[in-house]
């Protein structure tokens, strides 16, 4: 488990630098990255206590949100600040992340 937070930690700092460096740094390589891993945790939470889908959410990215979705990240998760990818779609204006997760939660409300 220590291993993959590590990981995430490592390839999101890593991306981090190659997008401050070259504007020009594909918004997908994050994702492709960790897509090569198998069986991956989405909800293992970085130092920072954030899960994939937070940083995703903080970015920007509308696929790897998405896709994060379909692979099953926990929606309610709460940061250290007690923030949820809903809250943090709002808190960086990322509207249309918002309507996503909001749907989804629809969704998942009416399946119960």
């Amino acid at each position: 488990m220590k291993e993959k937070i590590f990981i995430f930690s490592l390839l999101f700092n890593c991306f981090s630098c190659i997008k401050s460096m070259n504007q020009k740094a594909s918004p997908n390589f994050f994702w492709r990255t960790m897509k090569q891993q198998e069986n991956y945790d989405t909800d293992s939470i970085d130092d920072l206590g954030y899960t994939q889908l937070s940083w995703a959410v903080i970015q920007g990215n509308v696929t790897h949100v998405h896709n994060l979705i379909d692979k099953g990240a926990n929606l309610l998760f709460k940061d250290r600040t007690g923030a949820t990818p809903l809250d943090l779609a709002h808190l960086y204006q990322h509207e249309n992340i918002a309507r996503l997760i909001t749907q989804e939660l629809s969704k998942k409300s009416q399946l119960k």
